[in-house]
């Protein structure tokens, strides 16, 4: 891919599609090292922001990607100083303002930078966004209050992202794990949010694994085994490479002592996943 985006290029020096994909290119390869990629990618974004540095239609998309590059590469402080030049460009980028909030998130969980006013944040970002775009950010308010444990006050944020875009699959996945940890609430509560995020998303199969991940989680830490099972077998019908489902499956199987579906599963996870050894070790578990 990255040969062709040089190709490319080469023929439109300013092709901001170009410059775009080869950055997330080169961000996403697996087979150069880690220190070799990110010197390469910085080059890249660097040469991009300089050949558009006065097209303002693009160039908050090129420093979005310089953002996930950063934060793939763990390079917080840099990814939240990459944040802080694009909403100095442009106030109104909503991806900036979202991927700052996440990474200040990230750092405080990790001790990484002083604790700083999170809330504070999100309140500009939505100052400065229009109500139709405040989805994304009343997301990540839910997120970091579930990361202080505050799920009532989370419940109420992702509820706020529902009014504004009904089908927000992230605010629903949100909202049923801040529902399932709280301590208080029934089975029946938890499970009739999980039916309403089904009926909005049952047509949306990038998302649906999310939701039945949530499900399962659920109904794993409710002993609810058989309705786990489900949860698995509906994630495996969307996506059989979903390693994490098979895994799962197996576990549930095991925990019904139903060794012979268990046997069974586990060899199929096997021809998906001849390498896995999570997969391997619950082979061993099982036998």
């Amino acid at each position: 891919g990255i040969d062709e985006f040089i190709k490319i290029s080469a023929i439109v020096p300013n092709n901001e599609d170009a410059f775009q994909g080869k950055i997330f290119a080169w961000r996403s390869r697996t087979d150069v090292p880690e220190a070799e990629k990110f010197v390469e990618a910085e080059n890249v974004v660097q040469d991009a922001i300089k050949h558009q540095r006065n097209n303002r239609a693009i160039l908050p998309a090129i420093l979005n990607e310089r953002i996930q590059f950063y934060l793939n590469q763990k390079e917080y402080q840099k990814a939240i100083e990459a944040c802080n030049g694009a909403l100095d460009l442009d106030g109104t980028n909503e991806e900036a303002w979202v991927l700052k909030i996440s990474v200040l998130r990230k750092c405080i969980s990790l001790n990484r930078i002083e604790p700083i006013d999170v809330d504070q944040v999100i309140n500009e970002a939505l100052d400065r966004l229009p109500r139709a775009r405040h989805a994304g950010i009343l997301n990540q308010r839910g997120g970091w209050y579930c990361d202080r444990e505050l799920y009532g006050e989370a419940i109420s944020a992702f509820d706020a992202a529902l009014n504004i875009t009904p089908n927000n699959a992230e605010a629903f996945q949100g909202k049923i794990f801040a529902w399932r940890s709280q301590t208080d609430v029934s089975f029946d509560q938890v499970e009739e949010i999980i039916q309403e995020a089904l009926k909005h998303q049952r047509d949306n199969r990038a998302i649906l694994p999310s939701i039945f991940d949530e499900r399962f989680s659920f109904y794993f830490e409710y002993k609810k085994y058989q309705k786990a099972i489900r949860a698995c077998n509906q994630t495996l019908r969307l996506d059989k490479s979903n390693e994490e489902a098979w895994i799962r499956k197996i576990i549930c199987l095991r925990y019904t002592s139903k060794f012979i579906e268990a046997e069974e599963t586990f060899k199929k996870a096997k021809e998906e996943f001849p390498a896995s050894i999570r997969i391997s070790n619950q082979g061993g578990q099982l036998y």
